[in-house]
This record gives structure tokens, C-alpha cells and sequence, in this order.
């Protein structure tokens, strides 16, 4: 069991440390800057060390970024806190806020260096290039035909049909391929 709000609000102004009423407390346990025991009351050890995580020093008055110094413990760490180690914190928002800036600045200097490209464009791009190499193929036997037959001395029409087939069946063969552009992420 730990103490009740206006105990600890009374604790935390004989320390000297901010919140030292009733109203602050209550105000911190809305915010969910400081949580509660099971039965409703507050321990003091774990509230004083979530009051300093979710506090942003730089905006205290005279506290110039500064952190204070620890709490002075008022009792025990309990073992069995139910606040998970990984909890969300202030100074762990602003850590995580500041990586996601730098990833941008990152992906922004890629993409002026011209190392990133548009998937869409790239896909279109390619799509559009094996479209015209598909036509082209299809459209080799009509033209190549005529004069292949002059040359070998057999039928043009013939020719022009086994040519056609070739190429036909090289193209189903080829469908099979399948490029992915940027399946690492990018």
C-alpha cells in the first residue's frame, strides 16, 4: 500500500520538488505521467522516478535543460510494478522523434544525389520499354520473311509461320520473369 494523493502531493513540497499539491498530482495521474498501485494509491519511489522521465526540463522556469537531480526515495522499489520498463516516456518520444528526422534528412540527401529512384516510374518505365521490345518481336516475322525466303529458296509464307511461332513460344517463355523493383524497402 502506498500513500494516498494528498500524502504524496505533501511529500513532494516538504522535498521542495514541483507538484507539491493536490491538484498537481491529480493533474499528473489525469495526464498519465504518474500511475497508480492497484488499490488507488501512489508509490512514492516509482512516481517521483515517472514525474522525472515525463517532465521536460527545458521548459521549467531557470531550469535550463538541466535535469535535476535524482528523487530522493521516499520508500522501496516495489518488484511487482505494473508500469513495463518499456513504457513511454518523454525523453523516449524526442529520442525516437529525432531518429525519424534524421531518416528523412537521410532519404532527402539519397534522393538529391539522385541514389533513390520513383518505384512508379521505374515500373511504368520498364513495363512501357517491354511492351515496344514485345512488338517489335512479334512484328520481325512480316518484315524478315520475304527476303529470308528469296535467300534460302523456300516458301515465304511458310517461313514467315515457323518464325512466328518462335518467337510466339520465346515470349510465353518470358512472361514467367517477374522483376520486383525495391522489395528491400525502398
Amino acid at each position: 500500500m502506498g500513500l494516498s494523493r494528498r500524502a504524496y502531493a505533501e511529500s513532494r513540497k516538504a522535498r521542495g520538488l514541483p507538484g507539491g499539491s493536490d491538484k498537481g498530482v491529480r493533474q499528473a495521474i489525469t495526464a498519465g505521467r504518474i500511475s497508480l498501485l492497484p488499490d488507488g494509491t501512489i508509490d512514492p519511489a516509482r512516481a517521483d522516478r515517472e514525474w522525472d522521465e515525463t517532465t521536460d526540463h527545458s521548459k521549467r522556469p531557470g531550469g535550463g535543460g538541466e535535469a535535476p537531480a535524482s528523487p530522493v526515495p521516499v520508500g522501496p522499489s516495489r518488484e511487482d510494478d505494473p508500469v513495463p520498463s518499456g513504457a513511454m516516456t518523454l525523453s523516449k518520444v524526442k529520442t525516437g522523434l529525432g531518429v525519424v528526422q534524421l531518416q528523412r534528412q537521410q532519404l532527402r540527401l539519397k534522393v538529391e544525389k539522385k541514389e533513390l529512384v520513383d518505384k512508379v516510374k521505374a515500373e511504368k518505365t520498364a513495363f512501357e520499354f517491354m511492351r515496344r521490345e514485345r512488338d517489335h518481336w512479334q512484328q520481325l516475322p512480316a518484315r524478315v520473311a520475304a527476303q529470308m525466303a528469296a535467300e534460302l529458296g523456300c516458301d515465304a509464307h511458310r517461313l514467315e509461320r515457323l518464325l512466328d511461332g518462335a518467337i510466339r513460344e520465346h515470349l510465353r517463355l518470358a512472361t514467367d520473369t517477374r522483376i520486383e523493383i525495391g522489395g528491400g524497402g525502398v
